[in-house]
């Protein structure tokens, strides 16, 4: 029996401009939560939070920050 491709929404084309402001708004984007993230870890560790919250907060910050070197290695950057 064949499979049928459904989709749901039409592919987006996005010309040069739109797709360069595309990167620049998930560049911004990346950045907030990785700070935020950061912020978050510090606040907790003077707050003497539970060391469970605060070895989810490092998991989730080494996992943007691997993440993000893996990216820029990849792509020679």
């Amino acid at each position: 029996m064949k499979r049928k491709n459904i989709r749901l929404l039409p592919p987006i084309a996005l010309d040069e401009r739109q797709r360069q402001q595309m990167y620049q708004i998930e560049h911004r984007g990346f950045w907030f939560a990785y700070f935020g993230i950061l912020a978050l870890l510090l606040l907790e560790i003077l707050t003497n939070a539970s060391g469970i919250l605060i070895g989810c907060t490092t998991v989730l910050l080494l996992a943007l920050s691997i993440y993000m070197e893996c990216c820029c290695i990849r792509r020679g950057l």
